[in-house]
């Protein structure tokens, strides 16, 4: 099992092969914890218009173009990816697995649930998840680690 997100598969595709078995699932709840399955980090990717272009109509012309109905679908299937048009619901077959996940989700995390708001905390956080990975420390020991650092 490899922690990642839905963009992996279009990554090693070439080194998994056609007949790697994807999986997904939420994150397990926690016993009194503050959110359930139903919340998840998804999106990241955003176009943007300059704010001094005179082009402002065809450039979102052109990102409505690129996310909505058949080009979507077209890029969704090409890049392994998940649809951004919600109308379009084949998904490519390594990602359907992701499926169930995303379609429960109603609460949203920010970007990285927040952890890179605070650019001081993130070597702290790189130098203990390494840490964390390679046995090194407990995960008791992770999060009183960054509990301290968040003081």
């Amino acid at each position: 099992m490899y922690l990642n997100g839905s963009w992996l598969p279009n990554e090693v595709k070439e080194m998994a092969g056609p007949d790697f078995h994807w999986g997904c699932f939420a994150y397990p709840a926690l016993t009194d914890g503050a959110n359930g399955i139903e919340t998840n980090n998804f999106g990241a990717q955003v176009f943007g218009i300059n704010k001094d272009t005179k082009l402002a109509k065809e450039a979102f012309d052109l990102i409505t173009f690129l996310t909505k109905g058949e080009y979507d679908q077209k890029l969704a299937d090409e890049t392994v990816g998940i649809p951004a048009d919600t109308t379009n619901t084949e998904w490519p077959a390594m990602v359907e697995c992701a499926k169930p996940v995303i379609e429960q989700s109603t609460n949203r995390f920010t970007w990285a649930c927040g952890v890179e708001s605070n650019v001081d905390m993130t070597p702290v956080i790189k130098e203990n998840f390494i840490k964390l990975m390679a046995g090194s420390i407990t995960a008791d020991e992770f999060v009183s680690t960054m509990q301290d650092a968040a003081k």
